[in-house]
């Protein structure tokens, strides 16, 4: 395997930001890349999807609906899986 030859060229690190910002913003239009809720205990999250606590909680651990564990008692929940009337309320601020 041929190496490729390392240059020394300096990193513009605005222009670095400013396409990690386009990229990024390009992910979440597309939806490849997950927006996450702010975060909410699981009695809240059963209240808005309308199920007991129990089954929240197995819900949110089995992976079923896409979140993210905060601690013990907060979950953050992907936008795409929050039902749209509920949506507006869980938006990253």
């Amino acid at each position: 395997m041929k190496r490729l030859p390392i240059t020394r060229q300096p990193i513009d690190l605005a222009e670095l930001r400013q396409s990690v910002a386009r990229l990024v913003a390009l992910l979440e239009r597309t939806g490849l890349l997950p927006v996450y809720s702010t975060p909410a205990s699981v009695t809240d999250w059963s209240d808005i999807f309308k199920i007991s606590r129990d089954t929240m909680g197995a819900i949110l651990a089995d992976g079923t609906i896409r979140a993210k564990r905060l601690g013990r008692q907060k979950w953050m929940i992907d936008l795409r899986d929050i039902p749209l009337l509920h949506r507006h309320r869980f938006e990253p601020k």
